[in-house]
């Protein structure tokens, strides 16, 4: 169970200040929140991994923190900084309204999975995964999701099945909440696209993952 002992500033000053002291230096004073003066240049920047690299750790490992992180810099990139959920939530909403994506039964919060509040139904899910299928950039997008039983958050999951190797995934799980959607290659070598979505009593703490297995195992077969 996680919880945050700081605050996102407390953190990032206890931070600088033990790994400026390991690197020999003095330092003595304190911090606080200040509104940059125009025109100020950084001292140091980071650039960003390709898009692709951000993705694939995302998806993989399901990193919460930089899914919103890039919702935050699409509404950046598009609409102006700062960039801001609401901003993001915008971009995210428009670019599905242009594709023929959108839906009035979608709900989302936070850019991340960890919401009570998101909402999408397996068909729409399905619909943006046949979408993705089609684009020139699926290669990418595939790679990005969890191979069953190899990688990701599937290390532990289908090892020593028929699945193992043969599906890319990405996992979801909340209290009482389990799902799992991609795509899986069956014996015969057609490829399907896969949701299923689950909300139950206990279904998070094992039963959601035996009927998960159940359907994938039954969907390889076909």
């Amino acid at each position: 169970m996680d919880r945050t002992a700081l605050s996102h500033n407390e953190f990032a000053f206890g931070l600088f200040m033990s790994l400026w002291h390991e690197a020999g230096g003095g330092f003595s004073g304190g911090w606080k929140n200040v509104t940059t003066p125009q025109g100020v240049e950084p001292l140091i920047e980071f650039e960003s991994m390709p898009l692709a690299d951000v993705i694939a750790r995302v998806n993989k490992h399901s990193n919460n923190v930089m899914a919103r992180q890039l919702l935050y810099t699409l509404s950046a990139e598009v609409l102006g900084e700062p960039g801001t959920e609401d901003g993001g939530r915008k971009v995210v909403i428009d670019w599905l309204d242009k594709n023929g994506l959108a839906s009035s039964n979608l709900a989302f919060e936070n850019g991340a999975g960890l919401s009570r509040e998101v909402r999408m139904t397996a068909e729409e899910m399905g619909a943006i995964l046949r979408f993705a299928w089609r684009q020139p950039y699926m290669p990418e997008y595939v790679s990005s999701l969890s191979l069953a039983g190899l990688d990701g958050t599937l290390t532990h999951r289908f090892v020593n099945t028929t699945l193992s190797g043969n599906a890319h995934l990405k996992t979801g799980s909340l209290d009482h909440v389990t799902a799992i959607a991609g795509y899986l290659q069956a014996r015969s070598g057609r490829r399907f696209g896969v949701v299923t979505m689950q909300n139950h009593n206990d279904v998070h703490r094992g039963p959601g993952e035996e009927v998960q297995e159940a359907l994938l195992q039954w969907l390889y077969e076909q």
